[in-house]
């Protein structure tokens, strides 16, 4: 288990990314409330306290939301070559720039509201509140590694398990001697090309391979689960459980798909349904 989530690959779909922001701020506001770490001192009990502790979870989640929605993705388009970051390493970068938001913060609250219904934020030097939240915050990201490991046990793309008690399909071509015999799990993408279909699916070992077969698209539509299976665009038919995520390029957007190195173009009468899909 141990081996599994440090190999494990973090590619943060819409799901992951609202449960990471929700979660740092929910874990942030118990702790504050119950225990009242880091010298936040009240001389009585009032209203206005807690609700200024609640504010740190606002913070954190804030924070959280800018690092998986503006600064991974910036980071993965023009650094680095894949979108797949080791877990625990991306933990402990968003851990860091958590805690560091979250100083900042407290060098705010005590400039300012020190004294205010006699409330106090005891200190602001950095390295004294530092190392509090990077031990707080590491403790939820710790929390949230572990859950990530458990949800993505029980994905398709992490699984072959489920490859074996899905029932097989047999995609008929034109060509009645060529039969392609996969599980509707390891499909990933179809795309018309001329009067033949490139059909992207996974092998036994989860490697992405490509096939042509004589067919068209209204016809394997007919063999596959609508509720599995989105027609996202004309000329493509995708797999919804490898959607990773929506993409814009000047006036067009498009589908990043896991395991494939291009994206899939959406049509503008699709879009909205794309978009629902996503938030959902």
């Amino acid at each position: 288990m141990i081996k599994s989530i440090i190999t494990m690959p973090i590619n943060t779909s819409p799901g992951i990314n609202r449960s990471l922001v929700w979660s740092v701020g929910l874990y942030i506001i118990l702790v504050f409330n119950f225990l009242e770490p880091f010298a936040i001192t009240v001389r009585s009990f009032i209203p206005e306290y807690h609700l200024m502790l609640s504010t740190y979870g606002i913070i954190s989640s804030l924070a959280m939301a800018i690092f998986v929605y503006f600064i991974h993705p910036q980071v993965t388009k023009y650094w680095l070559k894949s979108s797949k970051i080791n877990a625990i390493v991306w933990f402990f970068i968003a851990a860091m720039f958590i805690s560091l938001v979250n100083w900042i913060y407290s060098v705010i609250l005590h400039d300012l509201l020190n004294g205010w219904h006699n409330m106090y934020v005891m200190d602001k030097r950095f390295m004294v509140l530092m190392p509090k939240f990077l031990i707080l915050y590491g403790l939820w990201a710790l929390i949230a590694l572990i859950n990530l490991f458990v949800i993505n046990q029980y994905k398709p793309e992490n699984s072959t398990a489920h490859l074996d008690l899905e029932e097989t399909l047999t995609l008929h071509s034109e060509n009645q001697s060529d039969k392609l015999k996969v599980s509707s799990l390891q499909l990933v993408c179809f795309k018309t090309c001329d009067n033949y279909l490139e059909v992207y699916y996974l092998d036994e070992l989860k490697k992405l391979n490509n096939r042509l077969i004589r067919s068209s698209m209204k016809k394997i539509e007919q063999q596959l689960n609508e509720n599995q299976f989105y027609r996202c665009h004309q000329s493509y038919l995708v797999n919804l459980a490898y959607v990773k995520g929506l993409k814009k390029s000047k006036n067009s957007h498009f589908l990043e798909m896991a395991y494939m190195d291009f994206d899939v173009n959406i049509s503008r009468k699709n879009l909205k349904k794309v978009k629902t899909f996503l938030m959902g």
